[in-house]
């Protein structure tokens, strides 16, 4: 089944407010799986990750979890995932290390990328 993809990248900026980001942020992940319970999050352009973005990615993993779906985050960089680790998230969200993975895991298929930056929220 194909499964869309949202692949973010970082933007180092200050404006909008960290606020106003994350709900852009769960807007855009939840708007690109739509009416279907599965999302892959290809995070291999991220560089840093903001408390809000961890607390969106926890939140939409509930969202669709709830639709009974998946939110699955893929290439996460060792500096990112170390992050992850320390807050004691690995055993609540679905970690892949590349794309392919995260794919195969689940017997899905790529669907449309969209691209989403996620400091200034603007969607590709």
């Amino acid at each position: 089944m194909p499964v869309p993809v949202i692949a973010i990248s970082n933007r180092f900026t200050l404006e909008p407010a960290p606020a106003e980001q994350a709900e852009r942020l769960k807007a855009a992940l939840l708007g690109a799986a739509g009416e279907g319970a599965d999302l892959l999050l290809d995070a291999s352009g991220m560089t840093h990750i903001f408390s809000f973005e961890v607390a969106v990615l926890v939140q939409v993993t509930e969202a669709l979890r709830g639709r009974g779906g998946e939110l699955v985050i893929c290439g996460l960089g060792e500096k990112l995932l170390l992050v992850v680790e320390m807050l004691g998230l690995t055993a609540h969200l679905d970690l892949r290390e590349t794309l392919a993975a995260g794919l195969a895991a689940h017997g899905w298929t790529q669907g449309e990328t969209v691209d989403f930056a996620s400091s200034d929220g603007d969607a590709d």
